[in-house]
């Protein structure tokens, strides 16, 4: 896994992909002191849920957008797995192994560093153990974003060899265009704004 995630860390995406992680980050920890001391209540928890909604777009769809290049912009770096002695099959759960580990790299370091922070700022062991709570959270969404991510990208390359990045957005907006008037019917974005609230909900220590 390590030879498919150096591939993936030279690519343009995953460069943009770290670059948005850090200065979503950055942008977000000059915030939560402001939040955990306004005068509604701490707002820290709102703060690193918007952190992690923010990350999920830019880090996972870059990451994602990426690793989903045609067959043939993918020739090279799989001749150089199976020169390596990769067969296809390992090669590919490799290349999607891979495309997790990142995105939960990216998302799940930010999301850690965000909700410290904020469990360093709370003001009372109430608040602080509520902000743990959003710890142990935003670790598992991190775990569960990396796996959407994968998932997505497998699918992609497995339903277009030629346009898998079309397939990705297919496979993302169509069902959630569809989830807007049926709301039934289950899309990637819905899920994960619903964790995302549920994360408030757990983590929340507003009035």
């Amino acid at each position: 896994m390590r030879f498919f995630d150096e591939l993936a860390r030279r690519r343009l995406g995953a460069g943009l992909a770290k670059l948005g992680a850090w200065l979503i980050t950055m942008g977000h920890a000059v915030l939560l002191p402001f939040a955990a001391r306004a005068q509604s209540g701490d707002g820290g928890d709102a703060v690193a849920i918007h952190a992690l909604g923010w990350l999920s777009w830019v880090v996972g769809g870059a990451i994602a957008l990426s690793a989903c290049g045609s067959r043939d912009e993918r020739r090279p770096e799989r001749a150089l797995a199976l020169a390596r002695g990769h067969s296809a099959a390992s090669a590919e759960l490799a290349e999607v192994l891979a495309v997790a580990r990142r995105v939960l790299r990216l998302v799940g370091i930010p999301a850690l560093l965000l909700c410290a922070l904020a469990l360093a700022m709370a003001a009372s062991l109430r608040v602080a153990a509520l902000r743990l709570t959003l710890l142990v959270g935003g670790v598992g969404y991190s775990l569960l974003l990396a796996s959407v991510v994968a998932v997505l990208v497998s699918l992609s390359r497995t339903l277009s060899h030629d346009k898998p990045r079309s397939a990705l957005l297919a496979l993302v907006f169509v069902p959630h265009f569809v989830h807007v008037i049926f709301p039934i019917v289950p899309s990637v974005p819905a899920l994960l704004s619903s964790v995302l609230g549920l994360l408030m909900r757990l983590g929340s220590a507003m009035p």
